[in-house]
């Protein structure tokens, strides 16, 4: 289950997964500042590399994309 919080130009999404990590990358595509927490360490190293672990059309484009310009970046709990 994933946890959206908002400030004005700041998201926290917890939670990477089928739900999260899209989220994130979409939210971080329209310019927000996004940070997304996730329990497994993989998934936070492959994010801030610019790698996208999950088969959706698009997404790999735009999450490198997001990552390349400061919008999206991950931490592990």
């Amino acid at each position: 289950m994933s946890e959206i919080m908002l400030t004005p130009n700041r998201i926290c999404v917890i939670g990477l997964g089928y739900v999260g990590l899209p989220t994130a990358v979409v939210f971080a595509g329209k310019g927000y500042e996004v940070v997304g927490v996730d329990v497994d360490a993989k998934k936070v190293e492959a994010v801030n590399d610019g790698r996208c672990y999950l088969r959706e059309p698009g997404l790999d484009v735009l999450l490198c994309d997001s990552v390349s310009k400061g919008f999206l970046r991950t931490s592990a709990l």
